[in-house]
């Protein structure tokens, strides 16, 4: 079930080891036997999964290319091999996004500015939701950051964030240009 395949990925991020491709490919034909409901204990694992241990990129890829994440985030599944036309985007956007939860990560070993500003934020799980759903709004006529903020709204609500971090989550993503 999902809260044994979240626990599963959790572990393994906790120990930076990879999940076998056959225990992979076995999830993956599980996933639409999954509740869509997302209860608290789903709701903290998902959150523990996205505290940094330097391999939050290659989980959250495992859990897109089995499904898993879009089982706990739905709202993803608009981004699917969604195409960017600008100068800015060389992937689609869930492409895009899983490398940005790669970088973002490695912050964590810069020497510069920008490592030592990563390494003295406290709400590093808040920041990792806002990075992977930053782009979440796109596909749409109207302002991706407008509607991501909306989206961002109820997937708070859904995974039980508290209203600071909520009100968080919605300001990255409104403001992430």
């Amino acid at each position: 079930d999902l809260h044994q395949v979240l626990r599963l990925f959790l572990t393994a991020a906790r120990n930076n080891v990879v999940v076998a491709p056959r225990v992979l490919e076995r999830i993956r034909q599980s996933t639409s036997d999954f509740s869509r409901v997302l209860d608290a204990e789903c709701s903290r694992l998902f959150m523990a999964i996205l505290e940094p241990r330097g391999c939050l990129g290659a989980t959250l890829r495992a859990m897109y290319e089995t499904g898993v994440l879009e089982v706990v985030l739905p709202e993803f599944s608009r981004v699917r091999c969604l195409l960017q036309f600008n100068a800015y985007h060389s992937y689609t956007v869930d492409e895009h996004t899983l490398r940005a939860m790669s970088i973002i990560e490695s912050f964590e070993q810069e020497s510069g500015p920008v490592g030592a500003a990563y390494r003295e934020i406290k709400l590093k799980p808040v920041l990792h939701l806002a990075m992977l759903l930053h782009d979440v709004g796109k596909g749409s006529v109207e302002d991706h950051s407008e509607l991501g903020r909306s989206i961002a709204e109820r997937i708070a609500v859904r995974l039980g964030l508290t209203e600071p971090q909520r009100q968080l989550l919605m300001f990255l993503i409104h403001k992430h240009l």
